[in-house]
C-alpha cells in the first residue's frame, strides 16, 4: 500500500513544477500604449531663410532647428519581455540623391530629420534591445532631441514657402505612432545676386596717340579704343544687378565725357565712355540694370575715345579715371 501512494505523489509534484515554469512565459509580452504617442512636433522658421551669396554646394545646410523630445521616451510596456523593440522612422516624402535627405516643394531644397544624439535619421529602421525577461516601461536610449535641417539638393534654388504639413513620423513595427514631425512655416528667400570684377580690379586702358590736327571741331572724336569689364556672377537668374560708373564730368556737360585729371597736360579734350552694346554714351553716376547675366563669367563691352570739348585743342598727356559700383536687389 505504501508504494502506490509514493508514486502518485511524485507524479503530482512533477506536473505542478512544470506548470509553474511554463505558464508565465506563455504570457510574456511587450505592448505599445496610446499614451506613448507624443503627438506633433511643429518646426517654425520665423524669418526668411536667405541663401548665402557665392557658389552653393550640394548638401550645404541652409537652416537648422532643434526641439527636445519628451523624457523619459517610453517605447513599450513589458511583462517578462525579451528581444528587440523595432520600427521605422518614416520620411513622408520622396528621396533625393543625398542620403537621408527628402524633397520639399521648393526647387533645390530638401529636408533631413534625425533623433539625436544617436543619429537616427528619417527614412531608416530603428531597433532598441529589450533586457531578458524585462518587466516595466522600456525607454529609448539616445533619443533626446529632434533636429530638422533644410539642405541644398542643387546648386540652383527656387524660392517660396515650404508647404506646411507632415514630413516624418516615428512608428513601431506595427505602425503605431510615437511622434510626428511637421514643418509649420519655412520661407526660402530668393538668393541674392552676386557679381564681382574678375581679375585685377584696377584696370588701365591705353589709347593710341593722335594728332590734334585730326580733330575737326567741338564734338569730334578720335582714337577709339575697346575694352571689356568682366564680371564673375552667382545667383543672377531671379536677381537684379546694376552697374554705375562714377567720374568727374567734363565742364562741357557732353554726354559720357570725363574731365581730365590734374596730371593731364592736354587741353580742350576729354575722354568719352560708350556702351559697346548700344553705342550710346555712358550716363555717368546713373545705375544701369545689366541684362542677360548668367552664372559664371560675363563680358560687358565698352569703348573710350578722345572727345573735342573746346574750339582749341592743346597737346599733352590725357588722363581720366572712373569708378565702377555694382548693386544687387
Amino acid at each position: 500500500m505504501i508504494a502506490p501512494l509514493f508514486t502518485h505523489s511524485l507524479f503530482r509534484l512533477l506536473w505542478l513544477t512544470a506548470l509553474v515554469s511554463v505558464a508565465p512565459l506563455a504570457h510574456a509580452t511587450c505592448l505599445w500604449e496610446r499614451g506613448f504617442d507624443q503627438g506633433v512636433y511643429a518646426f517654425n522658421f520665423p524669418t526668411p531663410i536667405t541663401v548665402p551669396a557665392g557658389p552653393l554646394q550640394i548638401g550645404q545646410v541652409l537652416a537648422e532647428s532643434r526641439q527636445p523630445v519628451r523624457s523619459p521616451f517610453y517605447l513599450l510596456r513589458c511583462l517578462l519581455g525579451k528581444g528587440y523593440a523595432s520600427g521605422t522612422f518614416v520620411a513622408e516624402s520622396s528621396s533625393t540623391m543625398l542620403p537621408g535627405v527628402y524633397r520639399t516643394h521648393v526647387q533645390g531644397v530638401g529636408y533631413r530629420v534625425s533623433l539625436q544624439p544617436e543619429g537616427l535619421y528619417a527614412g531608416s529602421e530603428w531597433q532598441q534591445p529589450i533586457p531578458f525577461l524585462f518587466t516595466g516601461m522600456l525607454t529609448a536610449q539616445g533619443w533626446r532631441e529632434l533636429k530638422l535641417e533644410l539642405v541644398a539638393t542643387s546648386t540652383t534654388l527656387g524660392a517660396g514657402m515650404i508647404t506646411p504639413g507632415n514630413y516624418a513620423s516615428l512608428r513601431t513595427a506595427g505602425y503605431n505612432r510615437y511622434l510626428q514631425v511637421n514643418i509649420q512655416s519655412a520661407w526660402i528667400a530668393p538668393p541674392p545676386s552676386s557679381c564681382r570684377l574678375f581679375g585685377n580690379p584696377d584696370q588701365t586702358v591705353t589709347l593710341a596717340p593722335v594728332s590734334r590736327n585730326r580733330f575737326s571741331g567741338v564734338g569730334s572724336t578720335q582714337g577709339e579704343q575697346s575694352f571689356d569689364i568682366v564680371l564673375q556672377c552667382e545667383n543672377v537668374v531671379n536677381g537684379v544687378v546694376r552697374l554705375r560708373m562714377d567720374g568727374t564730368p567734363h565742364s562741357s556737360n557732353a554726354p559720357g565725357v570725363l574731365a581730365l585729371t590734374s596730371g593731364a597736360a592736354a587741353t580742350g579734350v576729354g575722354l568719352q565712355l560708350l556702351d559697346g552694346t548700344t553705342n550710346a554714351p555712358v550716363e555717368l553716376g546713373q545705375p544701369k540694370q545689366l541684362a542677360g547675366l548668367t552664372r559664371g563669367l560675363n563680358t560687358l563691352p565698352y569703348r573710350v575715345r578722345y572727345y573735342q570739348a573746346s574750339t582749341q585743342v592743346g597737346a599733352g598727356a590725357v588722363l581720366a579715371s572712373v569708378t565702377l559700383t555694382l548693386t544687387y536687389l
